[in-house]
């Protein structure tokens, strides 16, 4: 791929990104996205397969800017003891800057969370690739949290520290719950399919 396509790729999921935060119960069409990049429909189709392949992408690319950010937070922590608060400010910041984005990523399941969590084994190594399954199912359950997140800063008394709290306590859940299904699995027990039914 040449620099020059990979340019119009990336200007065309950033249109995408600048649509949905606009509005983000309504995906952008091929003909919005066309316009808002100065080409036709047609040469849309010559970087991307179709539209579900466009917000495939722009997941991916919200995705890795999480962990991007993250990884960031943590490395620049001085306290241990503090990394999870500085990790989940970071995030909340993130979330915050582009709520409509944000919401739209965390109830648009059918795009793509293979594609985000094969992408992301890419990056971490060993951490995805020992069980795609779970890595899938942290980021699905990750995105409906960060979609949560921009409807409870609107409530009246909510800050800031009050959301990095939400998303601690979400992420606490979420892991026991998943050591508590691998147990479970270990010990020959059915893993209910429902997590609150464990």
């Amino acid at each position: 791929m040449t620099e020059a396509m990979t340019e119009r790729r990336e200007a065309i999921i950033q249109a995408a990104l600048g649509l949905i935060e606009a509005d983000p119960w309504n995906p952008p069409s091929v003909r919005k996205l066309a316009q808002a990049v100065s080409m036709s429909p047609a040469a849309l189709y010559t970087h991307f397969r179709d539209l579900d392949d466009i917000l495939t992408h722009v997941r991916r690319h919200l995705a890795l800017e999480l962990f991007e950010a993250a990884q960031r937070a943590s490395k620049e922590c001085d306290d241990p003891a503090r990394i999870v608060d500085a990790v989940h400010g970071c995030v909340v910041d993130l979330i915050l800057a582009n709520p409509g984005v944000y919401r739209w990523m965390g109830f648009s399941h059918r795009l793509g969370t293979a594609g985000v969590a094969k992408q992301l084994a890419e990056l971490t190594g060993d951490l995805f690739e020992v069980a795609t399954d779970i890595g899938e199912l942290i980021i699905e359950t990750s995105y409906v949290t960060l979609s949560v997140v921009p409807v409870l800063a609107e409530c009246e008394g909510v800050d800031r520290d009050l959301l990095v709290r939400f998303i601690n306590q979400t992420q606490v859940a979420m892991a026991n719950t998943l050591i508590d299904g691998a147990a479970r699995a270990a010990e020959g027990l059915a893993v209910p399919e429902n997590p609150l039914e464990m």
